[in-house]
C-alpha cells in the first residue's frame, strides 16, 4: 500500500517545509525589527580621546567605537532585537522606558542582517558596516590616513543623525497624490 505524504499522513509539515517556514519567519522578524529601526533606533560612532582614556587604554590616537541603539516603552520588542542579535537591555525607570545597545562587531551584523529593508538609515547602515570593518583592535597606534579616514565617517554619521537629513529622506520616498 502506497505511503502518504508525510504532510497529509501526519498533519505535520516536513523537515524542509518546517525550514522553509522557520527562514521565512526570521525574514519577516528582520523586516519588523528594520522598521522598528528606523523609527526608534540611532547609529552612532563614539570617540575617546580624553588624556585619561588615553592613559587608561595605553594609546596615542583616539578609539572610535560603532554603537547601535533602540529606545522603546515596551521591552518585548526589544527583548527580540537581544535574542537575535546580542547586546544588552537597560531599563530607565525615570521615563518608563527601555533601552537596547549594541556596539562593535555585533552592531555591525545586527546592521547587515536589517540593511536590506531599512529606508530612512540605510545609509548610516551602509557607512556603519563599511567603517566598523576597517577599524582593528590590535593597533595602539593608527596612521594619519586612517584617523583622518574615521574623523571624516564619525563626522559623516553625526551629520546624517540630524533632523533635516531624516525630514529629507522621507520626502524624497513619499509621493502624496491628490
Amino acid at each position: 500500500m502506497p505511503t502518504l505524504n508525510p504532510i497529509l499522513k501526519t498533519g505535520n509539515l516536513t523537515a524542509e517545509a518546517q525550514d522553509n517556514q522557520m527562514e521565512e519567519k526570521r525574514t519577516l522578524t528582520i523586516a519588523y525589527l528594520a522598521g522598528i529601526f528606523d523609527g526608534e533606533g540611532s547609529v552612532y560612532i563614539n570617540k575617546t580621546s580624553s588624556p585619561h582614556s588615553l592613559k587608561l587604554w595605553e594609546r596615542k590616537t583616539p578609539n572610535y567605537a560603532l554603537n547601535c541603539g533602540v529606545t522603546n516603552s515596551y521591552r518585548g520588542v526589544l527583548e527580540i532585537f537581544q535574542k537575535l542579535f546580542g547586546g544588552s537591555i537597560y531599563d530607565r525607570k525615570s521615563h518608563q522606558v527601555y533601552d537596547y545597545r549594541i556596539d562593535r562587531i555585533m552592531a555591525k551584523e545586527m546592521l547587515k542582517n536589517l540593511l536590506p529593508y531599512l529606508v530612512i538609515k540605510k545609509e548610516q547602515a551602509r557607512i556603519a558596516i563599511e567603517f566598523q570593518e576597517t577599524l582593528f583592535a590590535t593597533s595602539k597606534e593608527v596612521s594619519e590616513e586612517k584617523l583622518e579616514y574615521r574623523d571624516s565617517v564619525y563626522f559623516k554619521i553625526k551629520s546624517l543623525n540630524g533632523s533635516y537629513y531624516h525630514q529629507q529622506r522621507l520626502s524624497d520616498r513619499t509621493t502624496v497624490e491628490s
